[in-house]
């Protein structure tokens, strides 16, 4: 056999798992988010509205007396849909008094400066994440640089802690926190479990 028959052998194996590795990278990725139904956007969880932004979804939750709380900043950096839900409320961007971040990736962020009076909420282990002194360390989001939008965590936040804001209660779950069970919906690194006072 000639070095060139070796040679194209040798890349057709090669190909062949480079192609297998990618369509169980595909499958892996479609069993984790392929299959999920998406959360409706503009749908109302006991005083809770929920915002789709392409691929991501935040929430505003009514704390009474016009105030809102928003839970992630969503994906566009211009905040849309964030701004059309609360208008569609009769409210502006003013109106939020509080940004809580379940973690410090770009797609939960992005909107973060049209809410400039607002208090923002974080782990403290996200912290330095969610004020760009550290980049992600994903196997992909560690490629991306630390962000670039200079912001300040207000209330840094520590697993099982509560909180008031307006009416409502807020007991902060970090996603390795034992405390978790079945009921939690755990989709990022800290969960907020609200209810009124």
């Amino acid at each position: 056999m000639c070095s060139s028959d070796l040679m194209k052998k040798w890349l057709l194996r090669l190909a062949a798992g480079m192609g297998g590795l990618l369509l169980l990278l595909g499958l892996g990725l479609w069993s984790m988010f392929g299959n999920a139904p998406p959360i409706p956007d503009g749908m109302d969880l006991e005083g809770v509205r929920v915002v789709q932004d392409g691929y991501v979804a935040c929430f505003l939750a009514d704390l009474g007396a016009g105030d809102m709380a928003l839970m992630d900043a969503c994906n566009d950096p211009e905040g849309k849909a964030i701004i059309t839900a609360l208008a569609s409320m009769g409210l502006g961007p003013q109106a939020v008094k509080a940004v809580l971040l379940t973690h410090g990736h770009p797609d939960h962020i992005a909107a973060i400066s049209h809410f400039p009076g607002a208090k923002v909420f974080a782990l403290k282990a996200e912290v330095p994440l969610v004020e760009g002194t550290v980049g992600a360390h994903g196997p992909l989001t560690r490629w991306f640089p630390p962000n670039s939008l200079a912001l300040k965590v207000t209330d840094p936040l520590e697993d099982g802690q509560s909180f008031n804001l307006g009416v409502r209660n807020f007991e902060v779950l970090d996603r390795k926190s034992t405390r978790l069970n079945s009921s939690h919906l755990v989709i990022s690194y800290a969960v907020f479990c609200l209810k009124k006072k």
